[in-house]
């Protein structure tokens, strides 16, 4: 049987915050633990621990860009797949929302789509926006 290739998509959720705090809580274990996982630990060598009901992940982090985006790849993973949060600022309305890049087998993306979406909640309530 054919394996089912992942596919990239992206979502777009606003946050009523500025990119400062933001990149704060999607760059550093303290504000992904927040948030994001149950636990997050930073390892050696830009690694990260992120740690879901007793399961453990290893990601590195690819990509840091100051108050604007962080990359990560799982170590598990696929050399192609990563996830990304960035940062926008609409510049006419200064309306700040996050862009999420990450990969999924078509047939999961909507459920995926959801846990994005209630990860992201979780971070307005903590953030009080």
């Amino acid at each position: 049987m054919a394996e089912v290739k992942r596919e990239l998509y992206k979502i777009e959720i606003s946050v009523h915050a500025s990119p400062a705090l933001l990149y704060n809580y999607i760059s550093t274990p303290e504000g992904l633990s927040e948030w994001f996982a149950e636990q997050v630990n930073p390892l050696k060598n830009q690694r990260f621990e992120f740690t879901w009901e007793g399961t453990k992940q290893i990601a590195n982090v690819l990509k840091l860009v100051s108050n604007k985006l962080v990359k990560f790849q799982w170590v598990d993973g696929s050399a192609e797949e990563y996830f990304e949060i960035e940062i926008i600022k609409d510049e006419m309305t200064n309306d700040v929302a996050l862009v999420i890049t990450d990969f999924s087998d078509p047939s999961e993306r909507e459920e995926n789509i959801m846990v994005w979406e209630s990860q992201v909640h979780i971070l307005r309530e903590n953030i009080g926006a």
